[in-house]
């Protein structure tokens, strides 16, 4: 799988309140990580 494809993945997902984004701070110059949790709603379809 493309990065693409994940990250165009992600944002659906998300727009949907699957998951949310959150970002962390950057580190030494890094670039900032961001990190999904999986939402009440995502964990009920996922049961589907």
């Amino acid at each position: 799988m493309d990065m693409s494809t994940l990250y165009q993945h992600l944002n659906e997902l998300e727009n949907m309140g699957m998951i949310v984004r959150s970002a962390a701070e950057s580190f030494r110059g890094k670039p900032i990580r961001f990190y999904y949790t999986i939402t009440s709603r995502g964990k009920i379809a996922t049961k589907i």
